[in-house]
């Protein structure tokens, strides 16, 4: 039969697992916002860490062109033959000497003997101009080499210390992906344990619930019985109360009287 007690009992444990049933599934919720929280932010990461590895990438290729170029301009500026340029020749201050004095050839009317000066002086400066205009050309040609070795040597180091830099930048990133992953899987097993509490008593929470509903259904009908039973004594009391106050005053009992008294 089903007590005061028992209902209360059932009461209790029904509230006992209705709260930790609200408490699991309240931090089933924390862990999970938690792990979206870090989802995105890994993903931030990622896609930074991989703008850097994309530049670092871009880097080496810019660095292993400026190492071919200059790999081809050192043998080259080694081969080229010594410059023969004499000191003190300016070709391009002795071209225009040159035409200067043929002008005058043409345009001067001049002695014999002035003439013949001036054309010695003309085949003089063509000779040296000559002489000197391959010296020349490997002299330029050399020093724009040797120019374009100073600024590969230049942009070499500048790209080896970004690609340094970047890469460095992108080893952090990477590491910090590989830390808040980790933290994602701790939640994520917690975050299972949460949820696995809560369905635990949340079954016994469903299960107590029945219990009670069943124990309150049999409780009620016990409470009627026990009623039906009181009101029955309290009606066999009263019949008899009014046969023996007939008793006591000395009236004559009828037949109906004495099964009264008998029930």
């Amino acid at each position: 039969m089903v007590t005061e007690k028992d209902i209360l009992d059932l009461k209790r444990n029904l509230n006992e697992y209705s709260e930790k049933k609200e408490y699991w599934f309240k931090k089933k919720k924390e862990f999970s916002s938690k792990i979206l929280e870090l989802i995105r932010e890994v993903k931030t990461l990622k896609e930074n860490r991989d703008k850097f590895t994309n530049e670092v990438k871009e880097l080496k290729q810019n660095r292993q062109k400026l190492n071919e170029e200059r790999s081809l301009l050192i043998p080259k500026i080694k081969n080229m033959p010594r410059s023969d340029l004499k000191s003190g020749i300016d070709l391009v201050k002795t071209k225009k000497e040159i035409e200067r004095l043929e002008l005058i050839i043409e345009t001067e009317a001049l002695s014999f003997d002035k003439e013949q000066k001036v054309m010695q002086r003309i085949n003089q400066l063509k000779k040296q101009y000559s002489e000197n205009l391959e010296s020349a050309k490997q002299a330029m040609e050399k020093g724009d080499i040797l120019k374009r070795l100073r600024t590969t040597r230049k942009e070499g180091n500048k790209v080896h210390h970004d690609l340094r830099k970047k890469a460095e930048e992108s080893q952090k990133l990477h590491n910090k992906v590989i830390e808040l992953s980790d933290q994602v899987k701790v939640l994520k097993k917690h975050e299972n344990e949460a949820f696995d509490n809560f369905i635990k008593f949340k079954k016994m929470f469903s299960e107590v619930e029945n219990k009670l509903n069943v124990a309150l259904t049999e409780f009620k009908k016990s409470e009627k019985f026990v009623e039906k039973k009181i009101k029955r004594r309290l009606t066999k009391e009263e019949l008899r109360g009014e046969v023996e106050t007939k008793m006591k005053k000395g009236k004559k009992l009828t037949t109906e009287d004495i099964l009264k008294y008998q029930i």
